[in-house]
Formats: structure tokens, sequence, C-alpha cells
């Protein structure tokens, strides 16, 4: 017994004739009608009789019929199934990781691609610039968004890096803060305050230059949350730091709207935003095209 020959069954209840059926189904008439009988035999069941009139179904092969149907059914649904399956496993897929925050442009364009219905899927990663770099370099993403200071040059020197924007990093405190009206701060401000930090290395490289002039300053809380720091904030009146320009474009908004204080007269808080890919590995036009896309927002 074969899938078609069931197939056979339950177009021949329908259309009642041999011819018809066959036309319906692009075989030949007599190849039909073998393959009925074949199945009759195997079965030891007759499923149809066969007079001028037409073919009917017998009392048994009314009862054969529904299984025949539901059978025929689910593999014409397991079918499409593994056709869909197909497509799914045939899309691009890409990984792309982003330094403390996913920007804001990047997933619109992203949402906007995906209504287009362009097919590719993302895997998305927020994690520090350190990270962001050594992922990019063990070819672990396809494609990095990161900030590089004049600590952390070297560790891209092999690959390749695309600047997008100027950033600094910046002191970001609730709004009761007695800071908050500071243009710049003091060590002796610094030893004052409660620091909430996004785990991040380079970041970790200026604070302890500042932990160099100031002396050693009350961390209470390293994370690489952002609802986290906001929470701190506001609940214990602590501090970040973190870089204005990335806070701008962040999908986490909140962060924006705190006051925020410079520090540039303690340290060099300087960065470079950009993204970071691997030369040698030939980019998606596909990613090519989000990535264009979302620096022409950026920039403009």
């Amino acid at each position: 017994m074969t899938l078609d020959q069931l197939i056979y069954v339950v177009e021949l209840s329908k259309y009642q004739t041999l011819a018809n059926t066959a036309d319906a189904l692009h075989i030949s008439q007599s190849g039909l009608s073998k393959s009925i009988s074949q199945l009759e035999e195997e079965l030891g069941v007759k499923i149809f009789e066969r007079d001028r009139n037409g073919t009917q179904l017998t009392p048994e092969g009314e009862e054969l019929l529904p299984l025949a149907k539901q059978i025929s059914n689910n593999a014409s649904k397991f079918k499409d199934y593994a056709s869909n399956l197909g497509i799914v496993k045939r899309k691009e897929v890409f990984t792309v990781a982003f330094a403390n925050t996913i920007l804001k442009p990047f997933l619109n364009e992203y949402i906007q691609m995906q209504k287009q219905n362009m097919s590719f899927r993302l895997n998305l990663i927020q994690t520090s610039s350190a990270d962001v770099v050594d992922l990019v370099a063990h070819h672990s993403v396809d494609l990095g968004f990161a900030a590089i200071n004049d600590y952390s040059h070297n560790d891209i020197k092999h690959l390749a890096f695309r600047p997008v924007h100027d950033g600094h990093l910046r002191l970001f405190t609730s709004a009761h803060n007695e800071l908050k009206n500071c243009r710049q701060v003091t060590t002796t401000q610094l030893r004052q305050q409660r620091f909430v930090l996004f785990d991040d290395p380079y970041n970790e490289n200026i604070f302890r230059q500042l932990q160099y002039l100031c002396g050693p300053l009350d961390v209470v809380l390293r994370t690489s949350d952002p609802w986290t720091i906001m929470s701190s904030i506001r609940e214990l009146n602590a501090v970040t730091f973190a870089r204005d320009w990335q806070t701008k474009f962040s999908v986490y908004s909140p962060l924006e709207k705190l006051p925020s204080i410079s520090v540039e007269n303690l340290v060099d808080d300087r960065f470079v935003l950009g993204w970071v890919y691997d030369n040698s590995k030939l980019l998606s036009p596909m990613l090519m095209d989000i990535m264009q896309k979302t620096t022409n927002k950026l920039t403009n």
C-alpha cells in the first residue's frame, strides 16, 4: 500500500469515474485502475463497485474513506511543514554584538527589513566593548559595535574598524544628587559618591586612573544591565560612568534623561564608537546594508 494509492481512493470517491479522476491526477486511466485493483487485492477488501453508471464506494469503501482522507491530509501537512522548515533553515543567520547597549536605529532598521519579508535572522548580544572586540576576533560574531579609546587600539589592530562618532565618558547622577548642576567634578567630590558601574574593562581603565588621583572609590555594584544601574542611581543616589553618545541612541532611554557631568579635567574621557569586523571575512550584503542604514541614521 502506498500513499499514492490512498490519494487515488479519495479522488476516485469524489469524481466517481476513472476518466475524470485520471484527468484530475494527470495519470493514465489504465494506471489508475490497476493501482486501485492492486490495493483492493492487497487489503482483501472491495473498495469500489464499477458499472456502466460509474464507480461507487462499497460499504467497506465507505468505512475506509475517512481513514484514507486523514492519512492523505496528514501527509500533505507533513510535506508543508517540512518545506517551511527548509525555508527557515535556509535563512541567513547573523550575530551582532553591541557594547553595553543595543542602538535604537539598528533595531528600527532591523524591524523595517523584517516587515519587508527579508529572509534573515539576527542574534543580538549586549556586552562590554572588550568582549565585542574579542568575539569579532574569534569569529564568534559577524559584526560588532564598540567604543575604542587609546587603551584599546592594540586590540583592534588586526580587525577592521569603521568609526561612526566620537563620544565621551561622563558621570551620570540622579536628579537629587548634589553634583547634578556641576559642569566638572573634583577628586574631593568623587570621593563622596557611591558608584554603580557598567561591567566594561575599557571603562575600568579610566576608573583606575581616577582612583589613582582620588584614592579608593566606593563601588557598590558592577553589572551589565542598564535597568539595574538606573534603579541603583535613583534608589541609592549613586553615580555611574557611561558614554554620552551611546545613551542618546540606546534602546534604554532613561539614562539619557539623567544629569551628566564631564570628567575631562581629570582623565582622558574620549572614545571613538564604530563598527568592528574581520576584514578577512566577507560581510554579507544584507549585513552591510543594515550597517550602512544604521550609520546614516546615527550620523544625520
